[in-house]
């Protein structure tokens, strides 16, 4: 810069005359007593380079206007209006107030930081723009964020937010997935765990061995009923025998055949007589009588002896020719063991078969979860990566210690790495307001560049600060402009020890 910058007041406020002229770049401090005038300086100066300040300035009372100017840039101050003219040769903040970056005035630290972060990022001269966080999750963004629930024209700290709260909600249904699917593989591997593998292949053979030993046993067991059914009908007819024979008290009907045969020679015999002699007829048709009782008992004994045989025959053919073999005990042992073996065959062939299909269910299952959490991951990644662009905005300003972190709420959060800090970063806002002030003039420092520090905050420094701030100034090329209380009239000058 070649012109030094000057700064000339006349009948603002109570300051009727003030000239300074900043010889180099560094920290200048007005002096003076309490109503002398020094933040009016301020507030004109601060008008002159930022366009901007809290109270406007005013003419003198008594005095028909007022004047100032500051590097190049003309302020004249009538009754009721405040005109501007000329181009200063110095920058300024613009629309920066130094005082918001300190401690803007909100409940919440959340919100101040939020307009912290804003601010900074105005600073920088950078953004985070819409493309910038769609880099994040590349062809994927669309599935992830719903663009038209992102606020236009939001600032790069809200817009990091709300992006970071749709990031993190996909984030926690693929974790909910991913826990879903741990489980489910675990309930796949609770079905197939320690289940032997079967050593048949073929399920129709197994059913069809299961039926053929099913049959059998039926079959057998028809067979057993038979006989025990036959057996029945034999030991009846048995006993009927035995029970004939017991009460039957004849001849065989042999023997009864020859004595009929005897007693029918003897009628002959008899009518023999009885012809040859007449004399002898009264006692051998008597004879006949009781023969012919004889032939008829005889006949009687005679058929009752074929009944008898007869009877003994066909009890005898019901024995003989209905007998049934039973099977033994151990064919139906033998019978049931094959069921049993074809039952047990089926049941490790099912439980083989659910166990595979178990099996390639947990590994489906473990598969997913893996990929869901993989997913996840990703996300997580991404969700963080949001508070990397922000912080990216702010990282053009030379030294900015300052970095953005984002809550799991997608609240902005201005951390810096502390000597206090050991397991983590310190929020900007719970520092001291010197160590505020300590920090947020040095990143307003630039070459040609006017920076108003309100008395305040000068105050609020230590020396040791102070000089920091100085020789940082000097080394960039800025001016800073500040005040404090002192005995004595209205004056400014380069800051010394």
């Amino acid at each position: 810069m070649s012109d030094k910058p000057k700064i000339e007041i006349h009948n603002i406020g109570p300051v009727e005359d003030f000239d300074y002229t900043m010889e180099a770049p560094g920290l200048h401090v007005i002096e003076g007593n309490h109503g002398a005038g020094k933040t009016t300086i301020l507030r004109t100066v601060q008008l002159a380079t930022d366009g901007r300040t809290d109270i406007k300035p005013t003419k003198t009372d008594g005095k028909k206007s007022g004047e100032a100017v500051v590097a190049g840039r003309t302020i004249k101050v009538a009754k009721t209006t405040v005109r501007e003219s000329g181009d200063i040769s110095l920058g300024g903040l613009d629309d920066i107030d130094l005082t918001v970056l300190h401690w803007p005035k909100f409940k919440d630290a959340e919100t101040r930081d939020r307009y912290r972060v804003a601010a900074l990022v105005r600073l920088a001269g950078g953004t985070a723009t819409l493309e910038d966080f769609r880099e994040l999750l590349g062809d994927g963004w669309g599935e992830i964020v719903d663009e038209k629930l992102l606020p236009k024209d939001a600032d790069p700290v809200e817009l990091a937010g709300k992006i970071k709260r749709q990031i993190d909600k996909a984030a926690k249904a693929n974790e909910v997935d991913a826990e879903k699917y741990a489980s489910d593989a675990a309930a796949f591997l609770a079905l197939h765990d320690g289940v032997p593998e079967s050593p048949h292949t073929d399920r129709e053979k197994l059913d069809a061995d299961y039926q053929a030993a099913i049959t059998k046993r039926v079959q057998n067991e028809t067979r057993r009923k038979e006989a025990e059914r036959v057996e029945g009908a034999v030991s009846e007819a048995q006993s009927r025998i035995d029970q004939a024979k017991e009460e039957y008290k004849g001849n065989d009907s042999k023997t009864a055949e020859e004595i009929a045969h005897t007693a029918w020679k003897d009628r002959e015999e008899a009518a023999r007589m009885v012809a040859d002699a007449q004399a002898k007829l009264d006692a051998a048709k008597l004879n006949l009588t009781a023969k012919e009782s004889e032939v008829d008992r005889t006949k009687a004994a005679y058929g009752a002896a074929l009944k008898h045989e007869e009877t003994i025959e066909g009890w005898q053919e019901t024995i003989d020719g209905t007998k049934v073999e039973s099977p033994t005990d151990e064919e139906l042992l033998q019978d049931q063991e094959d069921i049993d073996r074809a039952v047990s065959d089926l049941k490790l062939f099912d439980a083989a078969e659910a166990a595979t299909k178990a099996k390639a269910g947990e590994k489906n299952a473990t598969e997913l979860a893996a990929a869901s959490l993989g997913k996840a991951k990703e996300l997580r990644a991404a969700a963080d990566k949001t508070q990397e662009i922000v912080s990216g905005a702010i990282s053009t300003i030379a030294d900015c210690p300052l970095r953005v972190e984002l809550t799991d709420d997608g609240e902005a959060r201005l951390v810096l790495d502390t000597d206090r800090s050991k397991t983590k970063p310190e929020n900007f806002d719970e520092l001291s307001d010197g160590e505020r002030w300590k920090i947020i003039v040095p990143l307003c420092c630039a070459e040609d560049r006017m920076v108003v520090l309100p008395q305040a905050a000068y105050g609020e420094m230590s020396p040791a600060t102070r000089l920091l701030i100085h020789k940082l100034a000097v080394q960039r090329g800025a001016y800073i402009l500040t005040a404090q209380a002192s005995d004595g009239e209205l004056r400014a000058g380069s800051y010394s020890v």
